[in-house]
């Protein structure tokens, strides 16, 4: 099996809630075990999914096909792309240009919080009639900040 066989399991941040993405057509719920990656600080969505697409490459080789059906993704707005727009006028930099936004760090940690008090939420609803979920958590950078305040 290829990596890019793999259907990656989303979880995304939407209007102040945790949807698994309409493309996912799966939901953890019920599952006995899941393996949630967090992205850090200074992702976009598009650079998240490098990342994660990455991670699922290296670990093809090591991992069957049971563990990587238990992989989820998640996906919170870990970035400022507006204020980001106004700083890039007239410079050659984009709005995601990690020198960008990372002046707008401080303004990503309430972000992180945030997400990590409905990632909580989301979390402790996981069951079904059968089983509980087990939740494995993997963060990196801003990521872990957000599982700290997730299991706060």
């Amino acid at each position: 099996m290829s990596v890019f066989d793999w259907k990656p399991r989303v979880l995304r941040v939407e209007s102040d809630a945790i949807v698994p993405s309409a493309d996912t057509h799966y939901s953890p719920n019920g599952r006995r075990r899941i393996y949630l990656l967090v992205h850090g600080f200074n992702n976009t969505p598009d650079q998240a999914d490098k990342s994660y697409t990455a991670f699922r490459q290296r670990l093809q080789a090591e991992i069957g096909e049971e563990l990587a059906e238990q992989i989820w993704e998640f996906y919170w707005p870990g970035y400022e792309e507006d204020y980001a727009h106004i700083v890039t006028i007239g410079t050659r930099r984009t709005p995601s240009s990690r020198l960008v936004t990372a002046f707008f760090y401080y303004k990503q940690v309430p972000k992180a919080i945030h997400c990590g008090e409905l990632l909580a939420k989301y979390l402790l609803q996981l069951h079904s009639g059968r089983q509980e979920t087990e939740v494995i958590l993997i963060g990196h950078s801003l990521g872990c900040r957000l599982i700290l305040e997730a299991l706060k």
